[in-house]
């Protein structure tokens, strides 16, 4: 795939697995992915998007109270004039499709095929094409990484 996607879980929240699920999807599916770890602040999101040309942005959390940085980060984004160029996935197990909405996410998932399912459809097409709309999927059962091919290091995860 040509998409980067620029992908970590919020400030705050210490869970990694949702997000690795989805890294390890992602990169099966041959997209170039930016894993930005855990506890990852909003400057962290916007700094990542502009270093690696970045058009999918991955946010996952789990931790209610933390929920809110979502908010943050898709706000930073449009300060740095950012939002308009990017698509926003928003997932786990706390996230909703009204809290997705109400916080101005492109798309929010429960599971990590899903979430692959939304990148391949916004990697067909550039952002003015692909309406803003929150669209609403779902998906099947999580997999088990496959030996050496996922690294937990902050960075690049995978580069085609």
């Amino acid at each position: 795939m040509d998409s980067t996607i620029v992908i970590g879980t919020v400030q705050g929240d210490p869970h990694y697995i949702g997000k690795n699920l989805l890294v390890k999807k992602l990169i099966e599916a041959d997209f170039r992915v930016v894993d930005l770890g855990i506890d990852v602040s909003a400057d962290m999101f916007v700094n990542a998007v502009k270093e690696y040309g970045a058009d999918i942005v991955g946010i996952f959390g789990f931790l209610i109270p933390d929920l809110e940085y979502m908010r943050d980060i898709i706000e930073e984004l449009d300060k740095a004039g950012l939002r308009s160029k990017v698509r926003i996935l928003v997932w786990g197990l706390t996230v909703t499709e009204k809290f997705a909405g109400q916080i101005g996410a492109d798309a929010y998932a429960k599971k990590a095929e899903t979430g692959v399912e939304v990148c391949k459809q916004w990697a067909q097409k550039p952002p003015s094409v692909v309406s803003r709309a929150l669209t609403l999927f779902e998906g099947g059962d999580y997999g088990a990484f496959p030996p050496g091919k996922y690294s937990p290091k902050r960075g690049v995860v995978k580069v085609k």
